[in-house]
């Protein structure tokens, strides 16, 4: 009997301890590391137990978490297993989808009784018009019926009757008419989403299974970190120049996160660092060169006979061609934002700000008036700051006022580099040809000679002297029988470079000055041969 009571006594106890209940946790975005590609999220969730074995669930969880990526850390647990599980929430928009198709109910119901009201007009109608002798009798026609038998005053009376009746009857048609089209307005309206809610797929989330054995009774903390995708970020730039002072440069992050589930309030952290490149070390093989023989034709026995090609591929060596492609980037730089943020999951950017940055430049104005008649600016500049600038669109404002957008090339720490600062419009460049003409010649090869001018014409009304380059080119013949010369070129350019073409001006225009750059050339080609540029 004793034998007895301790065998149900262990097989309860280990019935009620091998499988505890499960406790839901509801875990909160403690932060969250977005890298190029995807993110790195930090979730912290409290429990208050008693020791001993415990089957935890943390869910609400983005469906685009990578299962593989999953940490746990909980220093008063002993975790035995881990386990990310896939679940579906309630069909979305179901309560919705009820509530507009009552909706449509009530409005077929009132457009039922609309058309009631139609029939009913028109039997009246109908009626009366009998009343009078049939709906296809003229006031001509001598055929038997009410009216004739009626006298003047009462034909008369029953016309007026007859009118007031039926222009009663045509108002109110026209009022169901109005309001039989509003109301199939609001159906098409309401049919579209009712068909889009349908079209909705149950949301998707996944949530974490933690078995194990805590270690001691009271409050404890379980941090689960994980990846996803669906996210990415990308440098954002406010470029502001001020004459005489330094460069002021507000250095921004654009966020993208679809990834099902918003941040609220969550300490964000912004890192260059690639977490999508494998680890595999690249190893060289050789490279076999062969002669080459053509295969033989595969046999054809009742059936196609397809040949296999093993094709030996050295461990990692597709891993070299990527990172060779994104090295530029790897800088492994990450950027707290100051402050917690609110990061929702929608289409599009989210932008938080990142830091300020200063640079002390060398503002210069330049232009190619043959491709746009505008003066730009730009700075030269050294990257003074112990990490890099990375690539990315700026704003560009001077003065406080927006002149245009750009894109920032990426500044290593020391690099000097020049960087966009938007067009002056209070530098004026004009560009014009002042000839053209063409020529023959020649006795036995005749050829066509075309010859081009141009006067360019600048002028600063800026209140303080400016350093300008202006750039400008000819043609450069890459045939032997199409002869392209400098004819004249004034002033003399300060450099002008013949396999290109192109010459630059440099110079210093003071306050209201004006200047004017001429330069000349000629195209020679034979008379048969058709030339294009």
């Amino acid at each position: 009997m004793i034998r007895i009571l301790c065998f149900i006594s262990a097989f309860l106890f280990f019935s009620l301890t091998a499988h505890p209940e499960i406790l839901e946790l509801k875990g909160k975005i403690k932060s969250v590391t977005i890298y190029p590609y995807n993110a790195e999220i930090k979730e912290v969730a409290v429990l208050n137990t008693d020791k001993g074995d415990i089957k935890l669930k943390i869910g609400n969880i983005s469906p685009f978490m990578v299962d593989d990526s999953l940490r746990v850390n909980a220093p008063d647990i002993s975790i035995l297993t881990t386990k990310v599980k896939k679940v579906f929430l309630k069909a979305p928009g179901s309560e919705k989808v009820k509530e507009i198709e009552e909706k449509i109910e009530k409005i077929k119901e009132e457009l039922k009784k609309l058309e009631d009201k139609k029939a009913i007009n028109l039997k009246i109608e109908k009626f009366l018009e009998n009343l009078g002798g049939g709906s296809s009798r003229t006031p001509y026609e001598k055929k038997e019926g009410l009216l004739e038998k009626m006298k003047l005053k009462d034909v008369k009376e029953f016309i007026k009757f007859m009118r007031a009746t039926l222009e009663g009857l045509y108002s109110e048609n026209q009022a169901i008419e109005k309001e039989e089209k509003a109301l199939r307005k609001q159906l098409d309206v309401l049919k579209k989403e009712l068909n889009q809610l349908k079209s909705m797929k149950p949301k998707e989330r996944k949530e974490v299974i933690i078995e194990g054995f805590k270690k001691k009774k009271g409050e404890s903390t379980v941090e689960i970190t994980y990846l996803v995708r669906n996210v990415y970020w990308r440098p954002f730039y406010r470029i502001g120049v001020e004459e005489g002072k330094k460069i002021k440069v507000e250095f921004m992050g654009e966020i993208s996160q679809n990834t099902g589930v918003d941040w609220e309030n969550t300490k964000l952290i912004l890192s260059t660092a690639p977490s999508y490149i494998s680890a595999t070390i690249p190893h060289l093989t050789p490279i076999y060169i062969e002669e080459y023989k053509a295969r033989p034709r595969p046999l054809y026995r009742g059936r196609i006979l397809y040949e296999k090609l093993n094709v030996a591929k050295a461990p990692g060596a597709e891993g070299v061609r990527y990172e060779e492609e994104i090295r530029k980037f790897e800088t492994g730089v990450s950027f707290v934002i100051p402050e917690p943020k609110s990061v929702p999951s929608m289409k599009g950017f989210s932008k938080v700000f990142v830091r300020d940055l200063s640079f002390e430049g060398k503002i210069s104005y330049i232009s190619a008036p043959k491709i746009s008649p505008r003066v730009y600016m730009k700075a030269s500049i050294k990257n003074t700051n112990d990490f890099p600038v990375l690539p990315g669109n700026c704003l560009i404002f001077h003065e406080g006022n927006f002149v245009g957008r750009g894109y920032l090339n990426m500044i290593l720490p020391g690099q000097k580099t020049d960087i966009p600062l938007g067009y002056n419009p209070n530098v004026k460049i004009e560009r014009k040809l002042v000839k053209k003409f063409k020529e023959e010649g020649g006795f036995t090869k005749k050829y066509i000679r075309t010859t081009y001018a141009y006067r360019i014409k600048v002028q600063n009304y800026m209140e303080k002297e400016i350093e300008l380059e202006v750039y400008d080119q000819i043609p450069v013949s890459r045939s032997e029988n199409i002869r392209v010369k400098l004819v004249k070129i004034e002033p003399e350019p300060q450099s002008f470079n013949k396999e290109t073409g192109i010459f630059k001006w440099k110079d210093k225009l003071s306050p209201q000055e004006k200047k004017e750059y001429y330069f000349e050339y000629y195209i020679q080609r034979p008379e048969k041969v058709k030339i294009r540029f």
